[in-house]
């Protein structure tokens, strides 16, 4: 039997997190995605929404983030957010340990 249930509150996040996970394990075709691609089992993913709606609350218009190069799992989860490269330096662009390279910032605007 199929059980359907809204998981919307922080205190679903355990409900996600096995039910993720075991759904692409069984069926990867249906969400075009294989379990390997779900950072961290999908935390990510949760925690993305949930820093959104807590700075939506508090009467933020945009979040900003940093995002070490190379690192196209962070990137690509950060995109179907609808966040996009802001070109800014700055603090959250800090130089890396190898003195060269610079974290990526990225943005989503709202209101």
């Amino acid at each position: 039997m199929v059980e359907l249930r809204v998981l919307a509150s922080d205190d679903d996040w355990p409900m996600w997190q096995q039910a993720r996970p075991a759904a692409l394990s069984e069926a990867p075709h249906a969400f075009k995605a294989r379990l390997a691609d779900w950072p961290h089992g999908g935390e990510g993913r949760w925690r993305a929404g949930a820093v959104e709606a807590w700075a939506r609350r508090a009467g933020a218009r945009a979040l900003r983030l940093a995002v070490v190069p190379g690192n196209e799992a962070a990137v690509a989860l950060y995109r179907r957010h609808g966040f996009v490269a802001s070109g800014e330096l700055g603090e959250l662009g800090e130089v890396l340990g190898d003195g060269v390279s610079r974290e990526g910032v990225m943005v989503k605007r709202w209101g």
